[in-house]
């Protein structure tokens, strides 16, 4: 998770320096990438060395819950960048 957000992030920091995206856009994704990290660590402790098996009930109610504030946090940073970005 860590390599595939840091190389995300990267390619963001690159596309958005070419002025192909706008510098909102790392803003977010990184927001995602922090907010997301619990849902990580959730997956990891219930399927660490385990292996496949039948997620419990408590794992996916941890995760609907780090789901839903990642998408409020975003939408959060987002309302935030939006009302300070500069107009073109």
């Amino acid at each position: 998770y860590g390599a595939a957000s840091w190389v995300v992030l990267e390619v963001l920091d690159q596309l958005i320096g070419n002025e192909l995206l706008p510098p909102m856009v790392y803003t977010l994704a990184l927001t995602l990438v922090v907010t997301l990290a619990p849902g990580v660590l959730v997956v990891a402790w219930f399927h660490g060395e385990k292996g496949d098996q039948k997620a419990p009930l408590i794992e996916k109610w941890i995760l609907a819950g780090v789901a839903m504030l990642a998408v409020a946090s975003t939408s959060v940073v987002y309302r935030a960048t939006a009302s300070v970005a500069p107009e073109v």
